[in-house]
């Protein structure tokens, strides 16, 4: 059966006998440049696809041509090189210079020419010119060209590919992030649970710490590996929920130094913006106050501050005899730090004292961390028994404690007293609701040795973030 070219479709049989065909090369690359130079629309070689001698320079060739004198039937087909790719006669060259197939009307309109010398039209195929005098420099230059826009233009297919599935895979890894454990992906119920803050109280604070900006990191190395929301996010989950820093690391895909340094300086950012910025500023005035009186406040209008004595445990302090002494509590039974919270009639926690240790009194820490100071003449302080401070307050302040039975011949209160008393404990109980609120704060359950330095910062920070919730008092005097 004889074989086609699959450039013209002449054949092994009739005028053009004895005619070597090669087929496609195995090599993709090889055989993409032998399709591109065929030039035909809407197809691809398949396994018999085969080209014909014709199509080839005799530089494709691997051994030389047979001897002139040797028959044509008996000429042997020639090897092509490793690397040979069609390039005479092709479609777009000069057409006249393939010879179809010829037909036997054909050859003998032929003979004529033969006989006037014509001989050239009735040569072998041997006799077919060579490259150089086919086709042009320009040709050759065209064809190469257009090679090469071919190629510029897959390779270009290839990188548009290339970039929309790395596209694709960098939003399924950012989408991937964002489903890991952030502010993002926390629904409200779950962030206040973690923080004690609503989401609206995060935003807020959250905006504000970006005017600090760039913000100096406790170890001198910034992080940019989670987002300023989250860092403020693990700074209030380690006050709020106490996890180690090890848990930290891992919930936000860090090292356990760098959810440290994060917690120590945003620590340090919380307590210079929201108490010495704020809170330590100026306390409110008795007519600041009455703008939220709260009904329990009404026999007790001039009311400043209700001012409160609380203790957190501690590590036992075994490096130093004197703290061990100094910081062992008779009240708790246990090794504490003591601080004196001041709250506002509405519930606001006002004034928060440094750390003391735990053995001090109620009445040396008054006299000492400079309460006092902050209030006029006129203003009403609210405490409860332990602060017998009558002879250390500046004249001119009201000091209300609860009524004392020592020394009375009935061991019952009066009608009287026993009205004051409730009074005064109605409106005193708010201050052990605020006290309860901050300590809702696990880091305040009991402060390890390396985070004794940091007691007063600490608990101040977490009063200022109860301050951040919904109020303590809903319902106040209207108008008053």
């Amino acid at each position: 059966m004889p074989k086609y070219c699959c450039v013209y479709g002449c054949s092994s049989s009739g005028y053009e006998v004895n005619r070597s065909f090669y087929p496609f090369p195995r090599s993709e690359s090889l055989k993409k440049q032998w399709t591109s130079r065929i030039r035909r629309a809407d197809w691809s070689p398949s396994s018999s696809s085969v080209v014909c001698d014709l199509h080839f320079a005799e530089s494709d060739f691997k051994s030389p041509i047979s001897k002139s004198d040797t028959p044509v039937e008996f000429r042997r087909k020639r090897p092509l090189a490793n690397d040979a790719v069609p390039s005479l006669n092709l479609r777009g060259q000069i057409e006249a210079q393939v010879k179809p197939r010829t037909s036997r009307s054909a050859k003998k309109a032929m003979e004529p020419l033969a006989s006037v010398g014509q001989s050239s039209f009735a040569s072998n195929w041997t006799d077919i010119p060579s490259t150089s005098d086919v086709l042009t420099d320009e040709m050759n230059r065209e064809l190469e060209s257009d090679t090469k826009d071919k190629e510029i233009a897959a390779l270009k297919a290839e990188l548009d590919d290339a970039t929309r599935k790395l596209f694709t895979l960098s939003q399924n890894y950012a989408e991937m992030k964002i489903n890991n454990f952030s502010e993002q992906s926390m629904p409200d119920d779950v962030l206040q649970m973690y923080t004690g803050l609503e989401r609206k109280a995060f935003n807020i604070l959250c905006k504000h710490i970006e005017k600090f900006q760039p913000i100096s990191y406790y170890t001198g190395k910034r992080v940019t590996s989670i987002s300023l929301k989250d860092q403020l996010l693990l700074c209030l989950i380690k006050l709020k929920q106490n996890p180690t820093d090890m848990d930290l690391a891992f919930r936000f895909e860090i090292s356990r130094k760098t959810a440290h340094n994060i917690f120590i300086t945003f620590l340090n950012v919380l307590y210079e913006f929201l108490y010495l910025a704020i809170m330590s500023k100026k306390i409110p005035t008795v007519e600041q106050n009455k703008c939220s009186l709260p009904s329990s406040f009404e026999n007790f209008s001039s009311c400043r501050m209700t001012i409160d004595c609380t203790e957190i445990k501690i590590h036992v302090p075994r490096s130093n005899l004197d703290a061990f002494a100094h910081t062992y509590s008779n009240y708790k039974s246990n090794y504490t730090t003591k601080f004196l919270i001041g709250v506002a009639p509405n519930g606001t926690i006002t004034y928060v004292s440094e750390a003391y240790p735990g053995n001090t009194s109620d009445k040396a820490i008054t006299s000492s961390c400079g309460v006092l100071d902050v209030f006029n003449p006129g203003d009403l302080i609210l405490a409860d028994k332990g602060f017998t401070i009558h002879d250390i307050i500046p004249q001119g302040i009201h000091l209300n404690l609860p009524p004392f039975l020592s020394g009375k011949r009935k061991m019952q209160f009066s009608k009287e007293e026993s009205i004051y008393t409730r009074n005064i404990a109605r409106a005193r109980i708010h201050v052990e609701r605020a006290n309860q609120r901050f300590k809702t704060f696990r880091i305040l359950d009991s402060f390890p040795a390396h985070y004794r330095p940091l007691a007063t910062k600490i608990v101040r920070v977490a009063c200022c973030l109860v301050n951040l919730q919904s109020p303590l008092i809903a319902n106040v005097i209207p108008d008053f």
